[in-house]
């Protein structure tokens, strides 16, 4: 509870780099093709930041920790950021900036990094069922894994789709099991959903409808590129 507030934009729980399980910092290790050259697939949830919030409020998203990160980013990035995450610190656009600094943002630079040396498919979770865009929450951190794992019946899912969206919900999941099952036993999804390459970092964006986006949320990369050289490898 005191280390986001302290060390703003670190994390408390966290894998140690202690030189034989782990040797050297992972963006590090994916930046110089030192990360084994498998097939993946990465992505995220189209809202990551919204639930961290009250008991797990462990992201940089109050207007402290902002103010931290924006002190230590390079005076000319500043503006960028602001402008890609337009209100900022207000609660929307400082969940929004939480999230993507947790979870998108380096989803993205393990995406280009990998793509240089193995196959790589990215993907983003947008579905959000009536109760969570009522709540705030929308697409938030694991909403995606009852739809993936087919365990809509559980009590947790059942409250999430009380409200209507069940079905377009459990259909999200049947699809994303039908890409997961055919890259495991054929090291490659559908030919609808394009490899991610660094030009044109095509991403499949999971909602009611499917699509693929070319390099969604380009305005907020490029803005964290520039904000946090280091997280940027």
């Amino acid at each position: 509870m005191r280390t986001p507030d302290a060390y703003p934009g670190a994390f408390c729980l966290a894998p140690v780099i202690d030189g034989d399980v782990l040797p050297e910092r992972p963006m590090r290790a994916f930046r110089d093709g030192r990360a084994h050259r498998v097939p993946l697939i990465i992505g995220t949830t189209d809202r990551e930041g919204s639930i961290f919030r009250g008991r797990v409020d462990i992201l940089p998203r109050t207007p402290a920790r902002i103010a931290a990160l924006f002190a230590r980013a390079p005076v000319a990035a500043r503006r960028a950021m602001h402008e890609a995450y337009p209100g900022l610190p207000a609660r929307r656009p400082a969940a929004d900036f939480g999230g993507d600094y947790g979870f998108w943002f380096p989803s993205t630079r393990v995406a280009d990094f990998h793509s240089r040396f193995a196959p790589v498919w990215s993907y983003r979770f947008d579905v959000a069922p009536r109760l969570l865009e009522l709540t705030g929450l929308d697409a938030t951190h694991g909403v995606e894994m009852h739809a993936l794992f087919d365990r809509t019946d559980l009590p947790l899912a059942r409250l999430m789709t009380s409200l209507g969206g069940l079905e377009m919900y459990a259909a999200a999941g049947e699809r994303m099991r039908g890409e997961w099952l055919r890259f495991v036993e054929q090291g490659a999804p559908a030919e609808s959903w394009p490899r991610y390459r660094e030009r044109a970092r095509a991403t499949l964006v999971i909602d009611a409808t499917d699509r693929i986006e070319a390099d969604p949320r380009r305005q907020r990369r490029r803005a964290w590129i520039r904000f946090i050289p280091a997280l940027a490898g």
